[in-house]
């Protein structure tokens, strides 16, 4: 037993745009300022060459 293409067709595109809007959401768990804040952490000491 074979689908139409259109059912297929329908099937996929559905399925793309679950996968598209899934991605999408933000969970409660993730930091979305995480990257700005770390930024900010390094001092210039932190990037010198170690002597040891």
């Amino acid at each position: 037993m074979t689908l139409p293409l259109s059912s297929i067709r329908t099937i996929l595109t559905q399925a793309t745009t679950l996968l598209v809007l899934g991605g999408c959401v933000v969970g409660p768990g993730i930091d979305v300022d995480l990257a700005r804040r770390r930024g900010n952490d390094a001092s210039p000491t932190d990037y010198a060459a170690l002597t040891s």
